[in-house]
């Protein structure tokens, strides 16, 4: 299946499917009614949105066709999960297969390391069906984040606000940057080091650093199309300019007018 972008511009996981067995989510229901009222409502919500995806589809509607794409491995973990929610055993093999079968696990199970972070081994998305303990876990985000950078939005403001943690995220990959606290989006050895890995990490920079002129060419010399974030003192810089429009011919629009008029950036 092809994923949608999401509203960040990068693309978003797919529907989550749901067990095939009207009695399966009403024992998972069952089940989710443990814990807190706020708990309860918030798994609720995530239930009904991925029913709705793959309920009751007629042959040959597009909600039929688009059920027939997922994967076997996807259905079988949600199923076995489906069984008893509350199995331990199901569980552990389910999140080996697919990491955000755990929604349809007892809440109990949710606040299990060992089986959150095989969750998230498999699915860094899984990290947002875990525990607000575990959420608040240093190494568990780290996982997570090794599959997909975008699930450090599913880790505590403690986690990413820790300098250590965050430098490690936007090494490995500096999109990570916009999932880091407003401070470290300020932080100019960070920043230097997201940009540096990935040059489009420029837009999530502070507005000062979008305005330093080491911070932009370093971003622009590993992507020039991130010229566009760049301040508008720094797009009428020549030195600036001619190195993004080297690295790639799509800064050219992004460069000051006056830029843009000679000929050498072409």
């Amino acid at each position: 299946m092809t994923d949608p972008k999401g509203s960040d511009g990068y693309p978003a996981p797919g529907p989550l499917p749901t067990p095939s067995s009207p009695s399966a989510v009403q024992r998972q229901e069952s089940a989710s009614s443990v814990g807190s009222p706020k708990s309860r409502a918030s798994r609720g919500s995530r239930l009904d949105l991925g029913r709705s995806q793959t309920s009751k589809s007629r042959p040959g509607s597009r909600q039929a066709d688009e059920a027939s794409d997922i994967p076997e491995e996807v259905t079988k973990s949600i199923e076995l999960v489906s069984k008893d929610p509350s199995r331990r055993d199901y569980v552990l093999r389910a999140t080996g297969m697919y990491g955000r079968s755990l929604l349809f696990s007892h809440p109990d199970l949710q606040a299990d390391r060992e089986l959150v972070e095989r969750a998230c081994n498999n699915d860094g998305w899984a990290l947002q069906l875990s525990s607000e303990e575990l959420r608040d876990t240093a190494g568990l985000a780290q996982i997570a984040a090794t599959q997909d950078f975008r699930a450090l939005r599913f880790a505590s403001n403690t986690i990413r606000s820790n300098r250590e943690e965050m430098m490690t995220a936007v090494k490995r990959d500096g999109r990570a940057l916009e999932f880091t606290s407003v401070a470290l989006q300020n932080d100019r050895e960070l920043v230097l080091e997201a940009v540096s890995q990935n040059g489009l990490a420029l837009r999530s920079a502070s507005e000062a650093l979008r305005g330093d002129r080491e911070v932009v060419l370093a971003a622009v010399k590993q992507s020039g199309a991130s010229l566009q974030y760049a301040s508008d003192e720094l797009r009428a810089d020549s030195e600036v300019a001619h190195a993004a429009a080297h690295e790639s011919s799509l800064a050219l629009p992004f460069a000051s007018e006056e830029l843009r008029a000679e000929r050498s950036l072409w």
